[in-house]
């Protein structure tokens, strides 16, 4: 566990978690995540969040060493799904006579996963303030972004707003948190891409919604309970999820093109490399991708990266095949906009999964690029040419 000072009376503990291979058990993670809680020091303590039961005991190490044997006073919750609130259990062992906050819904779900009830609360909702002498909080509420009872809270003093999931990200921290002290930026930035289009993907709108509400606050950190913590380059981060929540790329002069192929065989693939190519020598950015091969992570984020979207599926039992399904039923239940879309596909005897291409873009809503074509049994002159079509029809878009 790392434990870095973010200032002589904030703390951060960090528990880098290398283990875990899929967040929640879908999101295949490339270099791990962190569980970040924040100790507030003072005339009262104060701890914002918990980490992973896993780290239960680096946790209270780390606090004990920090407090010095002095009571740890409240614990302030600001989401409640057991990543963040595993040691909750824990530390009212320790310290039996600590204060929970949280909202009307965090009583309940405190009360459905670890049989607290609301005598074991001080409850607060958008507007309420906490007076601990050396550090003033204000809480405001954003449901579902992602869960019901999500809300983060801003210490005044220092304008450092402890964020919860929204600003998140994956890759540990290991021994640096702050995003300005890492030499690695781009690749948490891209990080923190992929944990927002598969965590937060689903709930863009309640999530614009908060991020539209923290406007109004004057900001100066960024303390998130996932990934990096933003300081002076605190206005990047608010941006980037600004910008993400709408479904555009992190910067509108590089719009790039992402194309995810589903192949038994490779002769799909020949006509995504071919699509790749055209692309390229246009000067456009192109992510081609092997749905059976990349994780659904991987896809999302790419998704969320580029402005152009072309998607090319093998038949596979008169329907998609299996991986380029549940893909399109991903950015179905995501409601996925501000994107060009080009589809094709390819068969031996029956030509089934353009019907299903062909109902997604429709389900879709996105901008269809003309020509959507089929091959049979391989790419030939027509289908060649029709793919050098498409990919013309997206450069003229994004150029």
């Amino acid at each position: 566990m790392n434990t870095q000072h973010l200032s002589k009376k904030m703390v951060c503990f960090s528990a880098n978690d290398q283990q875990l291979s899929k967040f929640e058990k879908l999101w295949k993670l490339k270099d791990g995540i962190s569980y970040n809680c924040y100790l507030l020091r003072g005339e009262k303590n104060l701890l914002v969040d918990t980490v992973e039961k896993r780290f239960a005991d680096e946790l209270l190490k780390e606090i004990n060493k920090e407090l010095q044997n002095k009571p740890l006073d409240y614990l302030l919750i600001n989401h409640m799904e057991p990543d963040h609130s595993g040691t909750i259990l824990t530390l009212l062992e320790k310290y039996p006579k600590l204060k929970l906050i949280g909202n009307h819904k965090t009583v309940v779900f405190a009360k459905g996963f670890y049989d607290l009830d609301e005598k074991n609360f001080i409850e607060v909702a958008t507007g309420g303030k906490l007076d601990l002498v050396d550090h003033q909080l204000e809480f405001i509420q954003t449901p579902m972004a992602h869960w019901p009872e999500s809300m983060v809270a801003l210490e005044k003093n220092s304008k450092t707003l402890f964020s919860s999931d929204i600003f998140g990200g994956y890759k540990t921290v290991e021994n640096q948190v702050l995003a300005e002290k890492r030499n690695d930026l781009d690749e948490f930035i891209d990080q923190a891409r992929a944990y927002f289009a598969t965590v937060l993907g689903g709930y863009t709108r309640p999530t614009l919604s908060s991020l539209k509400k923290l406007q109004a606050l004057k900001i100066e950190c960024i303390a998130p309970a996932h990934g990096l913590v933003w300081q002076k380059n605190h206005q990047q981060i608010y941006d980037l999820y600004l910008r993400w929540s709408q479904y555009f790329t992190d910067n509108e002069k590089s719009p790039g093109v992402t194309v995810i192929i589903g192949s038994m065989y490779g002769h799909t693939w020949i006509i995504g490399e071919l699509i790749k190519q055209e692309l390229a020598d246009a000067g456009l950015r192109v992510d081609l991708l092997d749905v059976s091969q990349t994780s659904q992570t991987e896809q999302l984020n790419c998704v969320w990266k580029n402005q152009g979207l072309i998607i090319g599926s093998c038949t596979y039992s008169d329907s998609l095949f299996p991986p380029v399904s549940w893909l399109l039923d991903a950015l179905i239940e995501r409601k996925v906009k501000n994107k060009y879309l080009g589809i094709f596909s390819s068969h031996s005897w029956t030509g089934g999964a353009m019907r299903y291409l062909q109902k997604f873009a429709k389900e879709s809503k996105l901008e269809l690029l003309e020509p959507s074509f089929e091959t049979q049994f391989k790419m030939r002159k027509e289908s060649q040419q029709a793919a050098k079509k498409l990919a013309g029809a997206m450069i003229k878009k994004l150029n």
